[in-house]
């Protein structure tokens, strides 16, 4: 049997974000792989032979790997053609004589047992088969007969909403998890830690609860704590924490002595020395704190940038701060020398005697306020 696929990554009936940083929720990856490169897996396991994603990002956006088929079709259309060009890939896919066209629209990721999708569709001998929860809410999946063009242009046309006759049912009772916003992505990332669904990360589990993807490198005074997930060629400082369900995604870099604690961290992301990011997702220059459900964008790139995409620029970064780090470790050490010797060049003990008066610590204003004046990080080698 010929099974074809229409993958839709992009806005559906209702008038919701679906993206980050401009980017389609589906295709940014999550725990080293994007929705689109797992539910395209999900699929080749039906064995289908054909695959058509109707999207208006380029294909560079699609995930880390690219994992994809090398018959995938990728049609990259305007906001406003998006459903049209689908429209029109249906009707050449329904010209080829295809007997089943699955149309998926990514707006959640759903866990569908599609050769049981299929075989519900078969036995039910109906046109139109449409994937819904089992309270009744549409899952915008749906399986149309290729012989059936006129019905297939008329749904895709109405953005799987509307029917042009009855159709057939067929209830999922797998995970299902919105991809709206930024919190969406945290959630569907600790919900496959706790093993709420099929998500597994893509790297080596180095010790439980713990995966490191290929090339990363943490630095042996860093600590990760699990669960956690850090990506393909990403780099963790000395003195760095991630904590509490974080996910650094490949290429990701935390500098020295900086927590990441219960966040995301998407690809490409620079998070600089001595910071603690809490509950938020990272991408590029933008910061989405989830509690507040606020974004706020961060010009300083000594806080937070984005890395290069281009690895001979990383490289000569790499080398250049190298070269930079050298000589000034040199003068701060020369200096440092000199600021502890006397006038007669004896050298100063660091000692309590050593100490005047100008030297003490002072006490907080208010002593009944004490307890607020001095407070220490929650995380640290200690």
């Amino acid at each position: 049997m010929d099974v074809k696929v229409l993958l839709i990554v992009g806005q559906g009936a209702a008038e919701r974000s679906e993206s980050l940083g401009g980017t389609p929720i589906p295709l940014l990856d999550i725990l080293g792989a994007s929705v689109l490169e797992r539910v395209i897996s999900r699929l080749e396991r039906l064995g289908v032979t054909g695959v058509s994603v109707i999207t208006m990002a380029e294909q560079s956006a699609a995930g880390s790997r690219g994992n994809f088929r090398p018959n995938l079709q990728w049609v990259q259309a305007e906001r406003a053609q998006l459903w049209r060009a689908a429209a029109h890939t249906f009707s050449e896919y329904c010209a080829d004589g295809t007997d089943l066209i699955l149309a998926i629209r990514l707006g959640n990721y759903v866990e569908i047992d599609y050769e049981e999708f299929v075989q519900s569709h078969l036995d039910q001998k109906g046109r139109v088969t449409v994937a819904r929860r089992p309270d009744g809410e549409f899952l915008d999946a749906v399986i149309i007969n290729g012989g059936r063009r006129n019905e297939g242009m008329y749904l895709l046309r109405n953005m799987l909403r509307e029917f042009r006759t009855p159709c057939k049912w067929h209830t999922v009772f797998g995970y299902v998890q919105p991809l709206l916003s930024a919190a969406d992505i945290r959630l569907l990332a600790v919900d496959a830690f706790l093993g709420r669904n099929s998500i597994r990360p893509i790297g080596t589990e180095v010790r439980p609860g713990v995966w490191i993807g290929e090339g990363a490198r943490v630095h042996r005074n860093a600590r990760v704590l699990a669960p956690a997930f850090i990506g393909a060629r990403s780099k963790v400082r000395a003195a760095a924490v991630v904590t509490r369900g974080s996910v650094l995604e490949h290429h990701c870099e935390v500098d020295c002595g900086t927590v990441v604690e219960n966040s995301t961290m998407l690809p490409y992301a620079y998070l600089g020395a001595g910071l603690d990011l809490s509950h938020s997702v990272l991408i590029g220059e933008n910061l989405h704190n989830i509690p507040r459900a606020i974004t706020v964008e961060i010009r300083d790139a000594r806080l937070i940038r984005s890395v290069s995409r281009n690895a001979a620029s990383r490289t000569f970064a790499s080398a250049f701060e190298l070269a930079a780090y050298l000589p000034r470790t040199l003068a701060h050490s020369v200096q440092r020398s000199f600021s502890d010797r006397d006038a007669n060049g004896g050298r100063i003990e660091s000692t309590p005697a050593a100490l005047n008066a100008t030297d003490q610590v002072s006490e907080p204003a208010n002593p009944e306020a004490s307890d607020t004046w001095v407070s220490a990080r929650r995380y640290g080698n200690e």
